[in-house]
């Protein structure tokens, strides 16, 4: 059973109810919790949790890669402090799973309440997940092309993993904004959100090409 917290009024019961209301903690699930839940037909999961989730095990695998080269190699306390910021990173994209659906709150509420108006409104917030994956993903490449340059060949495979899964999130990520940011009436923000995310995706790619070629 999926970890849920437990909310309750003054009363110690829900809004007059008898009942307490549960909300499930996502970041708390067990993978398969976690994809079943975002499989269902009725979910608040969305891309920005799955890409977070792809997120932490593209920092996972490069925390491996890290702690690998350190083993026999002259640059170990680098490579330690390579090792505890993608932990951190891996940490902090775990995180980022229960924040998504937390920041398209507002939107969902502005769909089912509001007008249009209120739906450009809540837009930007409902990316803001999104879009701080894809920058830190971004930030985490480099800091894969650094790792592998240290790491043995035979265990080089590892890096590219972690480059190829966080290019999935990035992608992922990047189509969900740019869905979003079409439903707003504002022009010059739907520009702006598409051409800031297709600058975004080419500086990945040029990271990502010299991580598998190295």
């Amino acid at each position: 059973m999926a970890d849920v917290k437990v909310i309750k009024n003054e009363e110690g019961c829900s809004c007059g109810g008898g009942e307490k209301v549960q909300v499930k903690v996502y970041n708390k699930m067990t993978p398969t919790q976690l994809l079943m839940d975002f499989a269902a037909d009725e979910t608040k999961l969305d891309t920005g949790s799955m890409s977070a989730l792809s997120a932490a095990c593209s920092a996972a695998l490069l925390e491996r890669c890290a702690k690998i080269a350190a083993a026999n190699n002259e640059s170990a306390e680098r490579l330690e402090w390579l090792a505890r910021n993608s932990g951190t990173l891996k940490n902090y994209f775990i995180h980022l799973i229960e924040d998504d659906p937390r920041c398209r709150g507002p939107l969902r509420r502005a769909f089912a309440e509001g007008g249009q108006s209120e739906i450009d409104a809540c837009i930007p917030a409902a990316t803001e997940i999104n879009a701080e994956i894809v920058n830190m993903l971004c930030q985490l490449l480099d800091l894969v092309k650094e790792t592998a340059a240290y790491m043995p060949e035979s265990d080089r495979h590892y890096a590219i993993e972690s480059a190829e899964l966080a290019m999935g999130a990035i992608k992922a990520s990047i189509s969900r904004i740019i869905a979003f940011s079409a439903m707003s009436t504002d022009e010059t923000f739907r520009f702006v959100a598409k051409r800031e995310n297709e600058l975004m995706l080419q500086g990945a790619e040029k990271v990502y090409n010299e991580i598998i070629t190295l």
